[in-house]
């Protein structure tokens, strides 16, 4: 044992570890809780189905990693809808007419395979990277900043140390942890420009502080792998140079890393181009892939280091050199830079340019290889903090109400944490409908700011905290609640009904007014499932798949919908099914309209394969029969519709996957009369060698269900 821990102390790139099945287990359960948890698509079914038979997948994996054979499959692309506002009359449309403006997100479908290797990857260079990003957590800003931490986005969850080479980060790569929690480093994010800006204005008279919002366009797509790559090697002999005790790299972990990330997209998928910003297929790092956020960030490390040298120095940019650099950090794509002037020497817009073109400059020398990264000129922003200053604090109240939902907490504080979730909504819906501030004339600026002000947080992001907090908020009280009290407003059940209803019915509001919130709209469909709710969402969204609607909107629909179908077999309706004295909504009839609609989407032409997977998922989910397909895409569902149906026929895939399918069916009709007889029909299908290995397979998945089926098939042979 002692043995076995002393090898995988620390990870490093090294291909014995990188094919290695105790880490490739490991990277599978970090890749299959992320997915699962944080993916903007999953297909649930294949997820599954890797549980069931992941001691022999990883084996396969191993040796194909390490006898070369393997690549990578080819991604398949979901469109996903962008951050856009939508509005109502005549009709639900985009607010923004410009087709060219109307662009969606290439979100990259991979296979858990993939998913799992290329984790792989990342547990053996994640302290290495990690530890040369410093550690986030520093809570004062200038202290972070004196430390050279300037990346909050997309951080590992890490344990930290301190030696004489300096502050070192360690990976807990054994348990299912990958990214640190989202708020906490967003938190930190938004409130350090604030505070730099705040004590630099205090300490220093005769100079007007701004800071300045940037954002790299189209960042993950435009990566250069071969140059990640070398920046990955370059890192990992600086961070062995520090650390001599770690173990030394080989080059065939980097020849196989090279292969991981060799991906290809699927020809179809070309069809969808006209609809992404640069109209061509993206090359880069796969959104979706679970691993793409640790290595985006190892990609600038250079860049950072760059801009912080520049801090440090308090450099001069700009005609005059009259702008001066005062802090810089990154969440990601999205940069605050904050900059002193001299008073009312700049224009905001003169501030604006000058900073852009000095990003980009430095984005052009110091990220590896010939850069494509591009700063965003039109989103550019630049905000005084006597302005800014004076806000309302929006993510000092996120904080405040994040550390009371944490707990202790009683039946009133919840009610006033709700209040608060409400009032953070209506900032949002506020910032989501007024003007922008560049419009509003000079005159009449002052007011602008009162009535459209820019918020420290992004109006999509303070939706999302918002609605996940309400919900929780909510199902706390219900926990705590006497459904059978009498209260001024009636019985306590009918009141809190209504409560539920009312939060619901304004996330899906928050929703219609920016597609791009589907997780808000699941939230909401959760917290109330009926009818009321879901028809006209969904009257809404079949509207956008008729021949005269555009691709982009008919895109967006078709994502939102395969979202809704996949939360209704999956997630909604599942705490109030549980909950027989507060039944909110009416389940039953919102599920049997949603596989009306998924049946008509199944037999309509021209519906991708990433819709018809999870219409097939919600009609197997409700135990209703789907209409067989031949796509690939589709292998799998079909089979878990057959198992339903208590049919096996010989499809495209092996009968071991098979059993995993059946296996995965019968968690959801809990029948074993009716899996014994479907296993009797794969039986008479399968080789006797394929039966055995089956009857192992349901033994180590269900020693329950193994020993019931032997027993009524030792009964029907006695018949």
């Amino acid at each position: 044992m002692a043995v076995l821990k002393g090898k995988y102390k620390s990870l490093a790139p090294r291909a014995s570890f990188l094919s290695d099945v105790v880490v490739l287990a490991q990277a599978w359960k970090k890749a299959h809780n992320y997915v699962r948890r944080h993916n903007w698509y999953q297909n649930s079914l294949e997820l599954d189905c890797s549980a069931v038979q992941l001691d022999s997948l990883l084996s396969l994996w191993a040796t194909s990693l390490k006898d070369g054979t393997y690549r990578p499959a080819t991604l398949r692309m979901v469109p996903a809808p962008k951050n856009a506002m939508w509005e109502f009359g005549p009709g639900w449309h985009p607010k923004e007419s410009d087709p060219s403006k109307q662009i969606l997100r290439p979100l990259a479908h991979l296979e858990i395979r993939d998913q799992t290797i290329s984790t792989a990857a990342m547990l053996c260079l994640a302290d290495c990277i990690e530890t040369a990003q410093g550690n986030p957590a520093i809570s004062e800003p200038e202290n972070a900043r004196e430390a050279g931490v300037y990346s909050y986005g997309n951080r590992l969850y890490c344990s930290w140390d301190s030696s004489s080479a300096g502050s070192r980060a360690h990976f807990s790569w054994g348990n299912t942890n990958v990214y640190s929690r989202y708020y906490q480093d967003y938190q930190k994010f938004v409130s350090r420009p604030v505070a730099i800006a705040r004590n630099y204005q205090q300490s220093t008279s005769g100079s007007s502080v701004y800071v300045v919002k940037l954002d790299i366009s189209a960042f993950y797509d435009n990566i250069e792998i071969p140059a990640l790559i070398k920046g990955l090697r370059r890192e990992y002999t600086s961070f062995r140079g520090k650390h001599p005790g770690i173990p030394a790299p080989d080059q065939q972990f980097w020849t196989m890393l090279a292969s991981v990330f060799a991906f290809e997209w699927n020809a179809g998928d070309a069809a969808h181009s006209t609809l992404l910003r640069d109209g061509v297929l993206p090359g880069g790092l796969p959104q979706g892939m679970v691993s793409s956020g640790f290595f985006a960030n190892a990609y600038l490390l250079e860049f950072d280091r760059a801009i912080g040298k520049s801090v440090r120095k308090r450099s001069q940019i700009g005609s005059g050199r009259k702008i001066s650099i005062q802090d810089y950090c990154r969440y990601v794509d999205d940069l605050r830079i904050v900059v002193a002037v001299p008073e009312d020497t700049l224009l905001e817009q003169e501030i604006a340019f000058a900073v852009t073109n000095w990003i980009q400059r430095r984005l052009d020398q110091y990220v590896g290889g010939k850069s494509k990264l591009r700063v965003n000129a039109e989103k550019t922003e630049v905000e005084r903090y006597s302005d800014l200053g004076g806000r309302s604090g929006v993510a000092a109240r996120m904080k405040s109400l994040q550390k009371e939902l944490s707990g202790p907490f009683d039946f009133n504080s919840l009610s006033q944490i709700e209040a608060g979730l409400h009032g953070l909504l209506a900032q949002a819906e506020l910032g989501l409908q007024a003007k922008p501030l560049e419009s509003v004339d000079d005159d009449m600026r002052p007011l602008g700011l009162i009535a459209a002000p820019k918020l420290e947080v992004r109006d999509d992001t303070l939706t999302r905290f918002s609605a996940y907090r309400l919900t929780r908020a909510l199902r706390l009280r219900r926990g705590m609640t006497d459904l059978s009290e009498e209260t001024n407003e009636g019985l306590a059940k009918d009141a809190l009904s209504h409560e539920f209803e009312v939060a619901a019915r304004r996330l899906v509001a928050a929703w219609s007014v920016n597609p791009s919130l589907v997780q808000v709209l699941l939230y909401a469909l959760d917290l109330f499932p009926s009818p009321e709710l879901l028809s006209p969402v969904l009257q809404a969204l079949l509207s956008k798949l008729s021949p005269n609607v555009s691709g982009y909107e008919r895109n967006v629909a078709l994502y939102v919908l395969s979202e809704v179908l996949r939360a209704g077999a999956t997630e909604t309706g599942r705490v109030s099914e549980n909950d027989i004295g507060f039944a909110v909504g009416r389940l039953d009839e919102y599920r049997a309209e949603l596989c009306e609609v998924a049946d008509r989407l199944l037999q309509s032409d021209g519906i991708p394969w990433y819709v018809k997977q999870q219409a097939t998922l919600l009609l197997s989910a409700c135990q209703r029969r789907s209409v067989a397909s031949d796509e690939a895409e589709l292998a799998l569902h079909v089979i878990l519709s057959d198992f339903v149906d208590g049919s096996y026929r010989t499809r495209t895939i092996g009968h071991s996957e098979a059993i995993s399918i059946a296996l995965v069916g019968h968690q959801i009709l809990h029948d074993p009369r009716h899996f014994s007889k479907w296993f009797r029909s794969y039986a008479k299908q399968a080789t006797r060698a394929e039966v055995a290995a089956a009857f192992e397979t349901i033994g180590q998945t269900n020693s329950g269900l193994l020993a019931t089926i032997t027993k009524i098939g030792k009964g029907a042979e006695a018949a």
